[in-house]
Formats: structure tokens, C-alpha cells, sequence
């Protein structure tokens, strides 16, 4: 896992940035307990990391967002020349992924780095949601469901 433990700061609002280590800390946390806790969280999750990286990625934000690190922005796209799509979340040039180990060249099972060069390959019909925390849009009951049951395991 590459990850830049050092205070970030958000230059281009002039407000003082992430504590990427303490994010870092939270990520391999909510990983952590995703990995114990996946099967108990409906159809979706049943084959974590595969197959539910959107869900994931939606959860994570709203984990993070209850953890005083902000918004962080949804990015999922399909990869080039395939039908394999992928989701992550991003923050001022941050990239966090933590499902990149469904595939045989994801990086590890977290990913937090500024080098955008794997996800790139992600980029056709490439989407991008501000908040990516799942309770913005339409807060899809298995969502709300799953992210309680996380919490739980957080406790």
C-alpha cells in the first residue's frame, strides 16, 4: 500500500487540508471491519471485494464524513477496452480505494496515494458524484442497513 502520512493542505481553498495518517488509521479500520463483517450485510456484499466496490465506495464516504474528514468525491468509469467497471472515492488529487484487490492487478486491499496511473484505466464513461456518501442521493435502504452494521463492528 502506498499512502502519504503527512498534513495535506487544501492550497487551492486556502483551508487547512487532511490528516492523511488519520485517515490512513480510519480507512484500514472500516476495511478491517468490512472483512469481518461483509456476509452480514446482504447480496452485495457477499463476495467483497468483488462486485461491490459502488456500495463500498458509498459507505466509506459516509464513514468518513461521520469521522470529521469531510466530503469525498465518488469516481467510477469502465475499464478501457472491457466490461469490468470500478468505483473509489477522491479528495483535492487523494485517491482512497479500498476494493482494488478484487482485481488481479489492484494494488492491495488499501489504496490511498495521489498517483492516479491504475485507476486511470477506468476512464471510459468516467463519473463523478461531490458527495459521494450513499444518505446524499437517495439512501437505499441496503445501505442504510449495511452502514449500521459496519458501525456496529466499529464500536
Amino acid at each position: 500500500m502506498m499512502a502519504y502520512l503527512h498534513d495535506w493542505h487544501d492550497e487551492q481553498e486556502g483551508k487547512p487540508g487532511m490528516n492523511v495518517e488519520a485517515i490512513t488509521e480510519a480507512v484500514r479500520r472500516f476495511r478491517t471491519a468490512l472483512e469481518r463483517c461483509h456476509e452480514e450485510l446482504g447480496l452485495t456484499f457477499r463476495s467483497f471485494p468483488k462486485g461491490c466496490c459502488q456500495d463500498v465506495s458509498e459507505l466509506l464516504a459516509a464513514f468518513l464524513k461521520d469521522e470529521g474528514f469531510g466530503e469525498f468525491v465518488l469516481v467510477s468509469g469502465l475499464r478501457s477496452g472491457s466490461d469490468q467497471s470500478h468505483a473509489w472515492l477522491e479528495k483535492n488529487g487523494l485517491i482512497i480505494d479500498v476494493t482494488a484487490d478484487q482485481f488481479e492487478d489492484g494494488a492491495g486491499r488499501v489504496m490511498i496515494n495521489e498517483d492516479l496511473t491504475w485507476h486511470a484505466q477506468f476512464g471510459d464513461h468516467r463519473e463523478r458524484r461531490d458527495d459521494g456518501d450513499f444518505r446524499t442521493e437517495h439512501e437505499p435502504a441496503h445501505l442504510s442497513l449495511a452502514y449500521e452494521k459496519v458501525r456496529q463492528w466499529l464500536a
